[in-house]
């Protein structure tokens, strides 16, 4: 995968790239393991091997188990590490990216932050050096939040401050569809978000 594509060609190619490696995994904290979606071995059975290495975009590495049980593939072993290294106490998502040889980027979400997608959304709606930004919800209520760039293993943006309290409030539960609005101008510094549409 070219890091700097240059052409628009070689960005649609990126983009195809991280799209088909990228995968979201439902975890529970309270249990050991979690299994990818079927899709994902039907993609990736031949070349992910036994063990597997986790790589946070803080670089911080985590070795797990693979066990490939009925068509089926899990993470076992050394999985629950994550709940103790993040100090997880709720559940949430993993976004996994298939870099190849066994290993995968990762980005873990649980309620209390929320992702917003950079290309075609984040690169246009904020200044590149925005580190906070105001959430306006459907009753008028302005919840302060930290914006936070990351790069590794694509590109989004990710939001926490006053996020939990707003997820708490509004009683946001997994499934829940949130529609987010801006300004047409570049250098947003409020999002809309509306819950449940």
């Amino acid at each position: 995968m070219n890091p700097n594509p240059v052409t628009n060609q070689e960005k649609c190619i990126k983009e195809l790239q991280v799209k088909f490696c990228t995968y979201v995994v439902e975890y529970n904290i309270f249990e050991g393991a979690v299994m990818l979606p079927k899709m994902f071995y039907d993609d990736f059975d031949d070349v992910v091997t036994r063990v597997a290495t986790l790589v946070d975009t803080n670089e911080n590495q985590f070795e797990v188990l693979v066990d490939k049980v009925n068509d089926s593939m899990y993470f076992t072993r050394g999985f629950a590490a994550l709940r103790d290294f993040y100090d997880l106490r709720i559940s949430g998502w993993l976004l996994l990216m298939h870099v190849g040889e066994g290993q995968f980027g990762l980005i873990v979400v649980d309620q209390f932050h929320n992702i917003l997608p950079y290309d075609d959304f984040g690169e246009h709606a904020f200044d590149d050096t925005t580190t906070s930004i105001k959430l306006i919800d459907d009753c008028g209520n302005a919840w302060d939040c930290d914006l936070v760039f990351v790069t590794f293993p694509c590109n989004y943006l990710k939001n926490g401050g006053w996020w939990s309290k707003l997820v708490a409030f509004k009683r946001v539960s997994v499934g829940k569809f949130i529609r987010v609005d801006v300004q047409a101008e570049e250098s947003n510094e409020t999002l809309y978000i509306i819950f449940g549409v």
